[in-house]
């Protein structure tokens, strides 16, 4: 990952809301979490430093002491949710081993809150979509592996980011994506990127465009088909077939006809189509040839380049041949 993409992500600015929230592109505690996440804004205009005290009464009832959260007057409507949410997320982080004080970015804390049945309001998602609008003004954002995953099977579910083996996942990755390893994404240790749309690096964490992946099967579609061989002539026509075509071919060759021209190693060119010349070659080489019409058709591959389509004439094939 390229060091300026780096530096553009702690460049970032702060997304706050409207009373002054967390900063989104930082990592917050549990406390922090709810008192963004599941308190609107505005209810924060009711008192100054509302905010403040409420998260330190969220700390003290998130490590189970509720009390003073309970007795709170100023939450008003709010209070109810709160105490709720409380007591969802502390039986979640317990169900997955998380450190009580381990500080997540705000999408882990959404999708938890979500797992744990948190029901989350408007302003969280409105909130999400600026941060989001604002950071990639400047480029692709991405949540980087700090540290590649213990477990073999669980790294194998990242994606490769760029040559010193960081893995990122996409905000919707990280939000939605299921796991099967329990506690993960929330107990691996990520770090907030933002690709640049003018580095070069940043084409590795893109992914490719549709038009780029059209381009390739297309490209493998041209692929030349390889040539097929005499046996593969031989086993689908029969030898005897073959081998009197070629003693055919060689006689009108011969002849004063024009039908077909001798070219290098042993091949023939004609202006006929495939059809043309098995007609002519029937009636002047017969005797020789063995076959149904069908067959002596996939045989002359073997041996003339017929050209592509059906060249216009001036004059019936009937009179040409006379």
């Amino acid at each position: 990952m390229p060091n300026n993409a780096e530096t553009t992500a702690k460049e970032f600015a702060k997304i706050r809301g409207s009373s002054g929230g967390a900063d989104w592109s930082q990592p917050w505690s549990r406390a922090q979490a709810l008192a963004e996440l599941c308190i609107p804004p505005d209810a924060y205009k009711a008192a100054l430093n509302l905010r403040q005290r409420i998260e330190t009464v969220l700390d003290e009832a998130l490590a189970g002491r509720t009390a003073r959260l309970s007795g709170d007057e100023e939450l008003g409507q709010h209070k109810t949710p709160l105490l709720n949410a409380v007591a969802l997320v502390r039986r979640r982080v317990e169900e997955i081993g998380l450190n009580a004080i381990r500080p997540m970015y705000p999408v882990l804390w959404i999708r938890l809150l979500r797992e744990a049945g948190v029901e989350l309001k408007g302003h969280v998602y409105r909130l999400l979509g600026e941060w989001r609008l604002h950071c990639e003004a400047k480029g692709a954002v991405v949540f980087a592996l700090a540290t590649p995953a213990e477990n073999a099977r669980a790294s194998s579910k990242l994606v490769p980011a760029s040559p010193n083996q960081r893995y990122h996942r996409t905000v919707e990755e990280l939000l939605l994506r299921p796991v099967g390893k329990s506690g993960e994404p929330y107990t691996l240790t990520w770090e907030l990127l933002v690709i640049s749309r003018s580095e070069p690096g940043g084409e590795i964490a893109t992914p490719r465009s549709k038009s780029a992946l059209t381009a390739t099967a297309e490209a493998k579609k041209k692929q030349r088909r390889k040539p097929k061989t005499m046996e593969h002539f031989n086993k689908i026509c029969g030898l005897g077939t073959m081998e009197n075509l070629a003693i055919a071919l060689k006689k009108e060759v011969e002849s004063s006809r024009g039908l077909v021209v001798a070219e290098s190693n042993g091949r023939y060119s004609t202006e006929l189509s495939a059809d043309e010349l098995c007609k002519a070659l029937k009636q002047y080489q017969g005797k020789v040839l063995t076959g149904s019409d069908s067959t002596l058709r996939k045989a002359l591959g073997a041996y003339v380049k017929l050209p592509r389509g059906r060249p216009p004439r001036q004059k019936p094939l009937i009179k040409t041949l006379r």
